[in-house]
C-alpha cells in the first residue's frame, strides 16, 4: 500500500515536471532537470537577452566609458609626456660627458624628468647614440615603435580590433604610453614568450616553452 502510494505521488512528480518544461520552455526545462528536482528560474539580470541585464550590460559599459575618460583627461592634463625616455636620455647624456648618470639628489625629486635615473648601467651605451639628438623626433619615433609594439601585443592576445582603444586607454597601458616608458615592449615580451598565436593550441606546461 506504501509501495503504491509512493509511486502514484513519483509519477505525479514526473508528469508535473515534463508540463512544466513544455509549457515554460528554456525556464520550464532548466527547473525539470535541476538537481534534487524543482528549483526556481536564476534572476533575469543575468540571463541574455532579458530587459534586466540589458540594463545590466549597457550601465557597466557607461561607467567603464566615464572612468576611461576621467582617467585619460586627468593623464593629458598632469603627466609630463616622453618622460620616462627623457630621464634614462638625460643620464647618457651625463654619462657621456663624464659625470654621474645616479644622481643621489634626484631621488628627492617625485615627479618630471629629474626623477631618478633607475636601468642598470649596461644600458647607458644604447641609449647614448639618442642623447645627442633632438628630444621631440626621439620621442616620436620611440612613440610609434612602441603604439605598433602594443597593437601586436593585444593582437597576440586575440583581442577584437574594437577593444584596442578601451584597453589602450587603461590607466597602466596609457601611462606607460605616454611616458614612453619600456614597459611597454617588456609586456610584449612576456605575452610572446607566454602566450601562443591565435589558433594554436594553447600550452599544457608555460615551462614547456623554455629550452632545457
Amino acid at each position: 500500500m506504501t509501495d503504491d502510494a509512493g509511486s502514484a505521488r513519483g509519477e505525479r512528480a514526473r508528469r508535473g515536471r515534463t508540463r512544466l518544461s513544455a509549457e515554460g520552455g528554456d525556464e520550464g526545462a532548466w527547473r525539470a532537470s535541476a538537481p534534487g528536482g524543482w528549483q526556481p528560474p536564476p534572476p533575469a539580470i543575468v540571463v541574455p537577452a532579458t530587459l534586466p541585464n540589458a540594463l545590466l550590460r549597457s550601465t557597466l559599459a557607461a561607467l567603464t566609458a566615464v572612468s576611461i575618460l576621467a582617467t585619460l583627461l586627468r593623464l593629458l592634463r598632469t603627466y609630463p609626456l616622453a618622460v620616462d625616455l627623457e630621464i634614462p636620455l638625460r643620464a647618457a647624456d651625463r654619462w657621456v660627458h663624464g659625470a654621474a648618470p645616479y644622481l643621489a639628489s634626484s631621488f628627492d625629486v617625485t615627479s618630471g624628468a629629474g626623477q631618478p635615473f633607475l636601468y642598470p648601467p649596461f644600458v647607458l651605451p644604447f641609449v647614448a647614440p639618442f642623447a645627442a639628438l633632438p628630444l621631440e623626433p626621439v620621442a616620436i619615433g620611440w612613440a610609434a615603435v612602441s603604439l605598433a609594439v602594443a597593437a601586436w601585443t593585444l593582437r597576440r592576445l586575440g583581442l577584437p580590433v574594437w577593444t584596442w582603444p578601451l584597453v589602450l586607454a587603461w590607466a597602466p597601458y596609457l601611462q606607460a604610453l605616454l611616458g614612453l616608458n619600456v614597459q611597454v615592449l617588456l609586456f610584449a615580451g612576456f605575452v610572446a614568450l607566454l602566450v601562443g598565436r591565435p589558433g594554436e593550441a594553447p600550452q599544457t606546461d608555460t615551462l614547456s616553452i623554455l629550452p632545457p
